[in-house]
């Protein structure tokens, strides 16, 4: 274990398990559905998210290559041309990036895992006067929370569809996910996400419309999260460093030394 793990009491697992956790949550939506094998994760669902549509928690031993065939024949019955399989620290065998590259497939992005103790998190940034936030209780703010997710990551024309899929979230103070809106004024301008795991809050789903970015929006709703993690009992934080956020992820404590998860692209055929 290095020493980032060893100060944590955590390791790669620990970050990964609590992704897979929050996906299970999620794939319990009616229109998302999952496949779980003991060595391996599949979501699917029409909607243009990173997570759907995507294979998880691949770990074999010895049928790599028929486990990629099941997984191409898996999405091709449910009529997709393309899906994304996510590699991580504990993904086996030791050859799955060269088997998947030799398959078709085409390295998306890889984002580290990072973590932070949430006392750490500092608090004290210059934050946007007439910055606010607020959890999502209602409908018409959840519709407000996927516009600006899809806008903001380039898919505006799926908002629709990507609503119908999360219209059934338990939207109360109970859940263990919580979704909160970031407001200039009386316009919301950003998203986040904080799925409570335990002790562990995952975060996610980072988003500011470009017309509000470089004003420290994101900072100021970061720490948002940050504060209603520690509202709700948890004492770290982790997340999955998306490029246009890791600048935030430094300001904010975070750090690395769990391994990444990389994100390749295949086609079915």
């Amino acid at each position: 274990m290095n020493d980032i793990c060893t100060k944590f009491a955590l390791s790669s697992r620990d970050l990964e398990k609590s992704t897979l956790n929050y996906l299970k949550f999620i794939a319990s939506l009616p229109l998302i559905e999952i496949y779980e094998q003991q060595d391996v994760m599949y979501v699917a669902a029409e909607a243009p998210v990173f997570y759907f549509n995507s294979v998880f928690k691949a770990r074999f031993n010895g049928n790599a290559k028929q486990q990629i065939d099941a997984a191409k024949d898996f999405f091709r019955s449910r009529r997709r041309s393309l899906f994304t399989w996510h590699i991580t620290p504990a993904s086996q065998p030791e050859n799955l990036r060269d088997l998947i590259m030799s398959q078709g497939g085409e390295l998306l992005e890889s984002m580290p895992y990072l973590a932070v103790h949430l006392d750490d998190v500092p608090r004290d940034f210059p934050f946007p006067p007439n910055f606010c936030w607020k959890s999502v209780r209602t409908h018409e703010m959840l519709a407000a929370w996927i516009s600006i997710y899809c806008h903001a990551r380039g898919y505006a024309e799926s908002a629709d569809q990507l609503f119908k899929v999360f219209a059934d979230l338990d939207l109360t103070e109970s859940s263990p996910l919580q979704l909160i809106l970031g407001y200039l004024g009386d316009e919301p301008i950003a998203t986040y996400s904080i799925f409570m795991d335990g002790e562990m809050a995952g975060l996610y789903s980072l988003s500011t419309l470009p017309e509000a970015r470089g004003h420290g929006i994101g900072t100021a709703i970061s720490v948002a999260a940050a504060d209603l993690a520690t509202e709700y009992g948890c004492r770290t934080a982790m997340l999955l460093s998306e490029h246009p956020s890791r600048n935030i992820c430094k300001r904010l404590g975070f750090v690395d030394g769990f391994g990444d998860m990389d994100v390749y692209r295949l086609p079915v055929s």
